[in-house]
């Protein structure tokens, strides 16, 4: 997820362009490593230094971009292993399912133990 100066968006809506980031908005680039813009498209000006982003340490492993985002702002503190069985095999990602629920969370839980334990 990358903060742009006035919206939020996702990485997964994002054009990647050498090493900036494009904003599908407004189609400025953001700098990968330092979140700085390095280009506003229909300005010849100066870019001003408040126009840049918040970077969080990320990496590409087992078909997926992982980020680390820490409350207190710490680098990871450890790193997923690469499946090599997800890079021989070929598994891709085929789509999610969300689903909304109208109940407390611990009967969630506890109805995940119940099940754990009878089944």
């Amino acid at each position: 997820m990358i903060i742009v100066p006035l919206l939020l968006f996702s990485v997964c809506v994002v054009k990647v362009i050498g090493n900036c980031i494009e904003c599908p908005f407004h189609g400025w680039l953001f700098d990968g490593e330092t979140g700085e813009c390095s280009k506003i498209p229909y300005s010849s000006g100066k870019i001003p230094p408040q126009a840049k982003v918040k970077v969080w340490p990320s990496m590409d492993i087992n078909g997926s971009i992982l980020v680390w985002h820490d409350a207190e702002g710490r680098e990871p503190l450890w790193f997923p292993e690469e499946m090599t069985d997800v890079k021989n095999i070929g598994m891709k990602y085929c789509g999610c399912s969300t689903h909304f629920m109208n109940v407390h969370i611990e009967v969630l839980y506890l109805n995940y133990i119940l099940y754990s334990i009878f089944y």
